[in-house]
């Protein structure tokens, strides 16, 4: 028989005081529960900072894309005041017996700040054919390094556009404009012939565009005559190629300009000019850079291979046929090799003048 006293020694001991703690796999309880209050803490605490911390970027985000987006409405608002266009009206002659039409390239800057490197363009219909052909800049400067703030420039179009004219000399309507240029941020921008101003962020370029046979003469112009510098260039080659083969220079004669520098040349020089020029390509784009002046460009194939970044300026090599317009005659050429400076030529008494119903040929 068990009796109470086996019974209460049989019993287990009494767990009191801090010194006899429950143990739960080897650790305190109260410090488990201590620890595990602790690091939920700090949990709390970090998903409180990281939650904190997302809204802040969220919020410094959207206040960077905001700010992004005023400033580019800014520059397009810039942007938005530089134009170029084409007005066309009719003076009466000198002499009161018709009226002369005049044809001029306009370019703006309404704007407050400078725009840089503009490159003004021009397009006409082609024919049979949806697209628009390239006519080049023409009378305006191909780069206008920065055209000043409350600016307004012009040039005068008419005789660049008779190459552009029927084979009655009347001029091709639906001529437009296309402007690229850099505002005073650093960004570059395009207006097309429609009017519509975009970002122009084409990386580069090629300089120069092959083009097939009909595309090629689409930009040579329409009045394929003297009254078209490139017309004079292409048969000038012709010419010098059959005076190299015949000695017969008298064919080559009647495209130079009447002047002493060209009174005696012969088979020998014509030789030479060909050597520089005979293999080389035509540049389609004619330069006016001053009303009775033209610049014909001849491209050797490495520049025709070259590119351009953005609104660098590319340096190619090359030759340059400077033609001068005379009346009764129309274009004849004046030097071949550098181009001359409209300043530097002394035209015959009485050859310039704004008539052209009197001076062309």
């Amino acid at each position: 028989m068990t009796t109470l006293g086996q019974m209460a020694s049989s019993q287990p001991p009494v767990i009191d005081g801090p010194d006899t703690a429950l143990k739960l796999l080897g650790v305190d309880w109260s410090d488990a529960v201590s620890a595990i209050g602790t690091a939920a803490a700090v949990v709390v605490s970090l998903l409180l900072a990281l939650s904190s911390w997302l809204k802040s970027k969220k919020a410094d985000t959207r206040l960077r894309a905001t700010e992004e987006k005023l400033e580019l409405d800014r520059q397009r608002r810039e942007a938005n005041l530089v134009s170029a266009w084409i007005e066309d009206h009719y003076l009466p002659s000198h002499d009161g017996t018709h009226y002369i039409r005049q044809l001029s390239a306009h370019l703006a800057n309404e704007g407050n700040l400078p725009v840089h490197n503009v490159a003004v363009g021009f397009t006409c219909p082609n024919t049979g054919a949806e697209s628009r052909v390239r006519m080049g800049p023409l009378s305006v400067p191909p780069v206008v390094p920065t055209l000043a703030p409350r600016t307004h420039r012009t040039w005068d179009l008419t005789l660049a556009l008779l190459a552009w004219s029927d084979e009655h000399f009347s001029y091709i309507d639906d001529i437009r404009t296309d402007v690229h240029f850099s505002d005073s941020y650093g960004s570059r921008w395009h207006r097309g012939s429609d009017g519509v101003l975009c970002s122009d962020d084409t990386a580069d370029s090629p300089l120069f565009t092959e083009l097939s046979t009909e595309d090629g003469m689409q930009q040579l112009g329409r009045n394929i005559s003297v009254a078209n510098p490139t017309s004079i260039g292409i048969t000038f080659v012709a010419a010098l190629r059959d005076a190299v083969a015949t000695g017969d220079v008298s064919e080559v004669l009647e495209f130079l300009a009447p002047i002493p520098a060209w009174s005696d040349i012969d088979q020998e020089q014509c030789s030479k000019i060909l050597g520089r020029i005979g293999g080389l390509g035509f540049a389609s784009h004619v330069h006016y850079p001053a009303p009775q002046v033209a610049y014909l460009r001849f491209v050797d194939e490495q520049s025709i291979a070259k590119r351009s970044h953005k609104a660098e300026l590319v340096e190619i090599a090359g030759e340059v046929m400077t033609l001068i317009f005379l009346p009764d005659l129309g274009w004849r050429i004046f030097t071949i090799g550098n181009a001359t400076s409209p300043d530097a030529i002394e035209f015959p008494a009485g050859s310039l003048g704004n008539d052209w119903k009197q001076t062309r040929p």
